[in-house]
């Protein structure tokens, strides 16, 4: 289980904090599409603030979660580090 900008990073996209509610949101509606349900939230250290993050199962759900990050970050500036 990870936040979208941590599998993001997995997937070797370097995430700007501007970028990362847009990716958030994407996946989010993503994941209610796909499976009618809300993603987990925990509360998560991000950038030295408690920050409640929500959760998804990679093994279960990472093909389509890194559809949704490679749309969004390819049509950023972002790109893969290869």
């Amino acid at each position: 289980w990870m936040g979208v900008v941590e599998f993001a990073e997995k997937l070797g996209y370097k995430v700007t904090p501007k970028q990362a509610p847009t990716l958030g949101k994407r996946a989010k509606a993503w994941f209610v599409a796909e499976t009618g349900k809300l993603p987990a939230v925990e509360d998560r250290l991000v950038n030295g603030r408690m920050c409640p993050v929500k959760l998804y199962n990679v093994t279960k759900h990472g093909e389509g979660l890194s559809q949704v990050v490679r749309e969004y970050l390819g049509e950023t500036e972002g790109s893969a580090a290869a």
